[in-house]
């Protein structure tokens, strides 16, 4: 199998612990993407540019910073604004699941195994939909999260009609969990054959997290495997777009309990390893990042 791995440089930005949570800018804030789709999507290429609408789910690229442990994630792409589902996963302490069973509210996740050495510690569940534009609902943007930390609590988060780009904050065991989505992203991915409308990993709106990793146990040292996929709108049928690694003569994934990442080519999962600290100090505010394959 081939190790996707990401050494970041994190940026000693006096004000890095202000980053606005609105799935934009990503390129700006983050630096590079550390990792970008290979596969066409099969739950539809979104054409519509409006920042609240998608008629589409894609994947496009992954962008992570840490400031100290204080865990930021930029999901390019775009996630269809009829309630499917953007899926999280992080590994990063002790323990965890590598077969997903018995989370607070994400009991449509029950079998999913996940890939050899991936032990997972939080899973979150994003959704949005309802939104303001003509004809695709009654104004009232509604965005939902739940989650759980895999030993301690979880469920419902929080959720309901914001307006705008208003980010959604919910808490997990005491750590503050933000998430918002842009999907201002007609590019990237195409559907499954399809030539890519971009390079995906150029891709820097689409699904943006904080999570207070700290207080949910990560030391800021440690490397965080994280790994992701677009969902049905009950956590409920897996698409085509993961991040990670992917089996190109894969279609839908399919009922989630019947996956096992374990039997696809490669990882499914990106590792993110924050640099020493003695490292910061060269990094004169940049954020760099590079890909090392084994």
């Amino acid at each position: 199998m081939k190790a996707i791995s990401v050494f970041a440089l994190s940026a000693c930005v006096g004000a890095a612990g202000a980053q606005v949570i609105d799935g934009g800018s990503f390129n700006a804030e983050y630096g590079p993407s550390i990792w970008s789709q290979t596969t066409g999507t099969s739950f539809g290429n979104s054409t519509d540019p409006g920042p609240l609408n998608s008629n589409g789910s894609e994947i496009d690229a992954l962008y992570v910073r840490a400031v100290g442990t204080d865990f930021y994630v930029g999901v390019a792409g775009n996630l269809e604004t009829n309630f499917n589902k953007l899926n999280l996963v992080l590994d990063f302490r002790a323990g965890g699941q590598n077969t997903l069973s018995g989370l607070p509210n994400l009991g449509n996740l029950d079998g999913l195994t996940l890939d050899t050495g991936f032990d997972a510690d939080v899973v979150l569940s994003y959704t949005n939909g309802n939104p303001p534009q003509a004809g695709t609902g009654s104004g009232g943007f509604e965005h939902y999260l739940d989650g759980a930390s895999v030993g301690g609590g979880g469920g419902f988060l929080g959720g309901g009609t914001l307006a705008g780009n208003t980010p959604l904050i919910g808490f997990l065991d005491g750590a503050v969990v933000s998430v918002m989505s842009n999907h201002s992203n007609t590019g990237g991915v195409n559907t499954l054959g399809n030539p890519f409308d971009s390079n995906p990993a150029l891709v820097d709106t689409g699904i943006e997290w904080y999570i207070d990793l700290g207080t949910l146990g990560w030391d800021g040292t440690s490397a965080v495997k994280i790994a992701g996929w677009v969902n049905g709108s009950n956590n409920d049928f897996l698409s085509k777009q993961i991040i990670g690694e992917n089996d190109p003569n894969q279609n839908h994934y399919g009922s989630p309990g019947g996956v096992n990442f374990q039997n696809v080519p490669g990882l499914q999962y990106v590792t993110f390893v924050p640099a020493p600290g003695t490292l910061v100090l060269l990094g004169a505010g940049a954020l760099a990042a590079r890909r090392r394959r084994a």
